[in-house]
């Protein structure tokens, strides 16, 4: 028995389960456009009726089974779909399947496997001549994430804009993936110590999924949170803290209070109190972070003990009130006080 054909995630982020538009309950599939030249225009008419039928319940390209899991899954499909590739419903399918292994191989860290089912998914597009161009932004996104995941900014940079370009010639609303390539050019730029730029990707992701709402909320707060850590790097205390306790409010709705994205958060507001030597407000935060990761990891995590040695850094400030050396010093100064006065009373 053929095993059935994999499901179509929508353009987007690598590794990122399918996601369902928020005026429709069902998920946003790609279509395919036919523009080439065929030598059979009734097969190509053919295809073009069975491709563009994505919206009916037996559309041939939807399948609404268990999500295939590993690489190895994905193979049998690879070889049925090869062995039909110059039907350009098995093209598109390929070209799905290769980018499906390409995520999974992400997600697992094996990035040169990666960048080889991208590479391919890259090939089959180019021997098809422009004509799965709605399959490009897909592919562009995968080769950016793995260059990404590499460090290497340029060229993850480079893909990120061609794949924003291509996307907005596919005359569909893809505010999905669109927000997803802005936010990590905003990533790029961030780690180039582009701060401008940055700013602007981070923003424009930001007002995209304002716009997509309450489904997006958890991915509202990862842009805040990166956001708000360019606002300090820029000197704005206002607008960093804004940016970090909305994205604190949205994760301890949606992810609760005991998780370590909240900790997290908690952990950079006090970061970004100390870098603007407001000292005392950072304490509580600091204990705030401590508490949660004591009972979500216990003391003897790497992160607790790093939490733990920002907070003993800071009592040791110069600048600090709660430095030990300046309190010994004033406990001092009042009992030399105190006994001179004592001193002068017996005198006097």
């Amino acid at each position: 028995q053929q095993p059935p054909p994999p499901p179509f995630p929508p353009i987007g982020g690598v590794g990122e389960a399918t996601s369902r538009s928020p005026a429709s309950p069902h998920p946003r599939q790609h279509f395919f456009p036919l523009d080439g030249d065929d030598e059979n225009d009734d097969d190509d008419d053919m295809e073009r009726d069975q491709v563009t039928a994505g919206n009916s319940e037996d559309a041939p390209l939807v399948w609404d089974g268990p999500a295939l899991s590993s690489p190895s899954c994905r193979r049998p499909s690879v070889s049925r779909f090869r062995q039909g590739r110059e039907s350009l419903q098995c093209a598109a399918a390929l070209v799905q399947c290769h980018v499906d292994i390409g995520k999974l191989h992400l997600e697992s860290g094996a990035v040169d496997l990666a960048q080889t089912e991208f590479a391919q998914a890259a090939k089959l597009l180019e021997e098809r001549g422009g004509v799965l161009t709605s399959l490009e932004p897909m592919v562009l996104s995968g080769l950016a994430q793995v260059q990404l995941q590499r460090q290497q900014w340029k060229p993850a940079e480079a893909l990120l804009t061609k794949a924003i370009a291509a996307l907005s010639h596919t005359g569909r609303d893809e505010s999905v993936a669109l927000f997803r390539l802005h936010m990590g050019l905003g990533d790029v730029a961030q780690a180039q110590q582009d701060l401008p730029r940055a700013r602007a990707c981070l923003e424009t992701a930001r007002d995209m999924l304002r716009l997509l709402g309450r489904p997006f909320q958890l991915e509202l707060a990862t842009v805040l949170h990166s956001l708000g850590a360019v606002y300090r790097a820029e000197g704005s205390l206002q607008r960093a803290l804004s940016s970090f306790e909305t994205a604190l409010s949205l994760r301890e709705v949606q992810l609760g209070t005991q998780h370590p994205k909240v900790a997290e958060l908690h952990m950079d507001i006090a970061a970004t109190y100390v870098h603007f030597d407001l000292l005392e407000e950072a304490v509580g935060h600091y204990e705030q972070c401590l508490l949660l990761l004591e009972n979500i990891y216990g003391t003897a995590h790497p992160r607790y003990q790093q939490c733990q040695a920002e907070l003993r850094a800071l009592h040791f400030r110069p600048e600090s009130s709660f430095h030990p050396f300046l309190v010994t010093g004033a406990i001092l100064t009042c009992a030399a006080l105190v006994f001179l006065r004592m001193r002068w009373r017996r005198h006097s």
